[in-house]
């Protein structure tokens, strides 16, 4: 199946502070058609430093994964859902759905899927965003990934 996960990016709606990048890698288990494979990863988030109680900041995704691709494949072959927890002053978890390849990637490029998605932060406190569940689609394939072991936060936003 020759897909690729990428990074995850966090950008503020409301007004926010300068955005601050950071970057997580980890191996999501994924079935496939009754098949477990292992794909190891990283996932980017950007996100504001700083947000205000109530702020909504918007999560722009991109994820992506080794090996890179096995096949041509065309702009918007592959799309996905990645799930998002939120910790620290945050609860709870945001689904950023409708995750794309932008671009055609040739045999052997790096496949990067992107979207977007929103938070609502609503207590004063530093909220982490941690990469999630995962599910792909390509070629008729679906996949269910879930990260194998812990996983660190990718970006931390201070709220006030």
């Amino acid at each position: 199946m020759g897909f690729t996960l990428a990074a995850a990016g966090l950008t503020m709606v409301a007004a926010a502070g300068p955005a601050a990048a950071g970057t997580v890698s980890l191996t999501y288990s994924c079935s496939v058609g009754g098949t477990t494979v292992a794909y190891p990863g990283a996932v980017t988030i950007t996100a504001p430093a700083t947000a205000k109680a109530g702020d909504v900041v918007t999560l722009q995704v991109d994820l992506e994964r080794e090996p890179h691709a096995a096949q041509d494949i065309p702009a918007h072959a592959i799309t996905g859902q990645l799930t998002i927890g939120l910790g620290g002053a945050g609860t709870g978890s945001v689904q950023a759905a409708g995750l794309t390849n932008l671009q055609a990637v040739p045999k052997g490029g790096a496949v990067v899927l992107s979207g977007s998605t929103s938070a609502t932060l609503s207590t004063a406190g530093d909220v982490t965003f941690t990469p999630a569940g995962l599910q792909v689609a390509f070629n008729g394939a679906a996949a269910t990934c879930s990260p194998v072991g812990a996983v660190a936060p990718a970006a931390t936003t201070t709220v006030s």
